[in-house]
């Protein structure tokens, strides 16, 4: 158990540091009209590849459904974009734009901060998941309770 919160306390430094420099790069991007697109590229694509790493390793130690549903989702969502990406008109340099603005920064960004949500909420549940002790388990039904008190 402690080493599982661990591992996700670390996962979720990690990627609040990505999701900042992902931030940093869409803000660079935007005030350089473009010219520094590399950096938020470069952002996403290590923030998503460790997001999926971590999809898969904690959904295998954490018996996670919902981050193998996740892994299963964005690996559809990749396969599509790069399908459907071909549909594109080639000669038309503002629907390529749009078309990447939308799903290559906006959903990816905010798939990237509901996983880190889920990552949190998780540590969350681990911290309220106390063991009890097997003495305190059923101490209200007992008689104990109502002993006095022996100085």
């Amino acid at each position: 158990m402690k080493t599982r919160k661990i591992l996700l306390n670390v996962d979720l430094v990690i990627q609040g540091i990505l999701i900042l420099l992902a931030i940093l790069g869409a803000i660079t991007t935007a005030v350089t009209f473009g010219e520094a697109g590399i950096a938020l590229g470069y952002a996403l694509l290590l923030l998503g590849g460790w997001q999926l790493g971590s999809g898969v390793f904690m959904g295998i130690i954490l018996r996670d459904e919902v981050r193998a549903k996740y892994f299963l989702g964005s690996v559809i969502y990749l396969l599509l974009i790069a399908t459907f990406g071909d549909f594109l008109p080639k000669n038309n340099d503002h629907v390529w734009k749009i078309f990447g603005v939308i799903f290559i920064v906006i959903i990816p960004m905010l798939i990237a901060f509901w996983y880190f949500k889920l990552t949190k909420s998780t540590i969350k549940k681990i911290e309220m998941n106390i063991e009890v002790p097997s003495e305190m388990k059923d101490i209200l039904d007992s008689e104990e309770i109502f002993r006095p008190i022996e100085e």
